[in-house]
């Protein structure tokens, strides 16, 4: 971002940097920020995988909604899809609460049986438009 660089060079010039040393301190912010979001994307994971709702036995079920989620909103070719890789917040519990619960509403529904509480037939006009009138 241009704003970004702007800003750097202002502070750059203000602190007395010659162009190689902030360029050093440049590439240094960068390695730090990459570190903090490797560390919490790491965090994020662990967090995640030891949620009593959506990790432990939940693990496997929750990643196969989330995966539902992503393949329909968020591939990776798409801009949510790359934000959400890019920034780590894929990995973050709150974020993949919500892709998982999306992602199970999205599971295909399962048919209903067509019998009642008691287990009797109903046709399919009797499901649709319920018992005709009784004589």
């Amino acid at each position: 971002d241009s704003k970004i660089v702007d800003k750097i060079a202002a502070i750059a010039r203000e602190q007395g940097l010659s162009n190689e040393q902030a360029q050093e301190q440049v590439a240094k912010l960068e390695k730090d920020t990459h570190d903090l979001r490797e560390a919490n994307v790491k965090a994020w994971n662990e967090a995640v995988k030891t949620d009593k709702d959506i990790g432990g036995a939940n693990f496997e079920a929750t990643s196969a909604h989330v995966q539902r989620f992503a393949q329909k909103f968020a591939p990776q070719d798409s801009e949510l899809g790359k934000l959400l890789h890019v920034s780590g917040y894929g990995s973050h519990p709150a974020v993949v609460r919500l892709m998982a619960t999306i992602g199970k509403a999205m599971a295909e529904d399962k048919p209903i049986g067509l019998g009642g509480p008691a287990g009797e037939k109903k046709s399919p006009e009797e499901v649709l438009y319920g018992k005709p009138p009784t004589t």
